[in-house]
């Protein structure tokens, strides 16, 4: 895997030549491209798939609201008013990203991110996985997940569960714009030794075809300055 100092110099290379290097396509049976949302809308679906009456309108027993079942005091906590937040997709949506990039920022200022790539309970800590474990537990219990393997299990789920279940997803700017990028759902090693060298959501495969075309027009361009250079100037 190249290293973080290679990867910017490739971009770069990529940028001034014009090339995109492609994000990968969903790992395993299916492989067609992440949607954008794709992390919120299996977070959403893991946390209100089966409600009866619509995921907008979903409401459990203790009060958790909506399609992200937010507590109330959760959404006056970001001020947001829990009155008309039932039924309200847009507001919803907003409030998700707004808390994913609350939990991104918390997350990053207390180190957790320094652990991606690390195993814990047999999950690879991975980026997203760490923002679907701060869903459940909190920035610091997501935290304290990622550097000592502190893992709650209520009978239903554990911390393990939800960054197992989110992990590999490219989450990049998630908290704002809530664009996944082809993201890699359900991600083992190569994704984690990736997002460690700097290289998010890429699929190793896809990046090395990326790679080895990026050097190829390099030459080119290396060539076409060569004989630029070298060309006989008319007197």
């Amino acid at each position: 895997m190249k290293n973080s100092g290679s990867f910017l110099a490739l971009l770069l290379i990529a940028f001034f030549i014009g090339i995109n290097i492609p994000y990968a396509q969903e790992s395993g049976g299916g492989g067609g491209e992440c949607s954008s949302g794709d992390f919120y809308d299996k977070l959403g679906q893991s946390e209100s798939g089966g409600c009866k009456g619509g995921q907008y309108n979903c409401q459990n027993g203790i009060g958790a609201m909506g399609k992200y079942q937010f507590m109330p005091s959760t959404l006056r906590g970001m001020g947001i008013n829990p009155n008309g937040f039932l039924g309200n997709a847009a507001l919803q949506e907003s409030a998700i990203q707004k808390f994913t990039a609350g939990n991104d920022a918390c997350l990053r200022r207390k180190g957790a991110y320094n652990h991606i790539g690390q195993v814990r309970h047999g999950v690879t800590i991975t980026k997203s996985g760490l923002l679907g474990a701060a869903h459940l537990g909190g920035c610091g219990g997501a935290s304290r997940f990622a550097k000592s393997g502190y893992n709650p299990n209520d009978g239903n789920t554990s911390l393990a569960d939800y960054a197992a279940k989110f992990g590999g997803y490219d989450v990049e700017n998630a908290g704002t714009t809530g664009e996944c990028g082809k993201g890699v759902p359900n991600a083992a090693d190569q994704f984690a030794k990736n997002q460690q060298s700097g290289l998010t959501g890429c699929d190793p495969a896809i990046h090395k075809a990326a790679e080895k075309k990026v050097k190829a027009l390099q030459q080119q361009e290396t060539e076409a300055a060569k004989a630029l250079i070298t060309k006989p100037v008319s007197v």
